[in-house]
């Protein structure tokens, strides 16, 4: 019997190279930070220390969070095609 450890990381490994070898959920990925990458860096460019340029960084903070949540989520479908 093999550890839980050991499984855990040949389940990740299968589930990693599953999705790598997927050209259209790497290109969705890529796409997805470049265009998260770019919202958020022009929201900090060129800011100021005023009360204006306080609320945009709190908003680039607030997208990164939202960002992350759809990062995160992108895999979903995938996953459940994989289970039927």
């Amino acid at each position: 019997m093999t550890s839980y450890l050991h499984q855990y990381l040949l389940v990740q490994k299968r589930s990693l190279l599953w999705h790598w070898r997927s050209p259209v959920y790497i290109r969705g990925k890529i796409l997805l930070n470049v265009v998260a990458g770019l919202f958020i860096g022009f929201t900090y460019y060129q800011q100021d220390n005023s009360a204006q340029g306080l609320q945009n960084k709190l908003f680039a903070t607030f997208a990164v969070v939202i960002q992350s949540t759809r990062k995160f989520s992108l895999p979903i479908p995938r996953i459940r095609l994989r289970r039927n």
